[in-house]
């Protein structure tokens, strides 16, 4: 999968959102995830099958043959944006959904991910940090300093298609996920959006 299909995937999926909830932007905390990423749900919805579960049905039957009708169904929806939209188009369409990952957030953010990974499998964010490639396998971190000692505070990234110098400082938008690094499944992101700012951030950071 290459960074502008992703794009177009990720687009795609809002602008079903959108379509489904007569243009307004209904997209919960926990809902997200595009389609075809891996690993992502949303939990505790009703079914809707039980005493009235035919009923619901039958009127779900004639909301979709009404919208077929119409021509409103979903085959005829434009994307929100093209295969040929610019990385600053992708993200202004992407900010509401997009979380920045502050320098004081940083350690408390990478630690979550790995700690309750099912809260954020599917979600957007924005981290910055140093470009980094371990056994083939490239990073996006900082250094954590807790008195005399450093240590690095790292997250695996996917699908970087144009790689940065090593050590060059990055802006990667991307979404959490999970996948299989030195044998492992772990959290990662996997890069929307792998920018290099003109300024470089805090490259190391306090611990906490």
């Amino acid at each position: 999968m290459n960074r502008k299909f992703q794009a177009f995937v990720i687009c795609a999926a809002l602008s079903a959102a959108l379509s489904a909830c007569g243009g307004q932007d209904s997209l919960g905390p926990k809902e997200k995830a595009p389609s075809g990423v891996q690993g992502s749900s949303v939990e505790g919805q009703d079914s809707g099958i039980g005493s009235k579960g035919t009923k619901a049905d039958s009127g779900a039957s004639k909301e979709e043959s009404g919208a077929k009708e119409s021509g409103g169904g979903t085959e005829d929806m434009e994307p929100l944006l093209g295969p040929d939209a610019t990385d600053e188009e992708l993200l202004e369409l992407l900010k509401d959904e997009t979380t920045v990952v502050s320098d004081a957030d940083y350690i408390a953010t990478l630690r979550s991910f790995q700690e309750e990974t099912n809260d954020h499998v599917g979600q957007l964010y924005q981290i910055e940090g140093s470009y980094v490639v371990e056994g083939g396998t490239p990073y996006l971190g900082r250094t954590v300093v807790d008195g005399e000692r450093r240590k690095p505070c790292r997250i695996p990234l996917k699908y970087v298609m144009e790689e940065p110098e090593e050590g060059a400082w990055i802006r990667v938008t991307g979404i959490l996920n999970r996948g299989e690094v030195g044998g492992k499944i772990v959290p990662l992101l996997e890069v929307t959006v792998l920018q290099l700012p003109d300024a470089p951030g805090q490259e190391e950071i306090p611990a906490q």
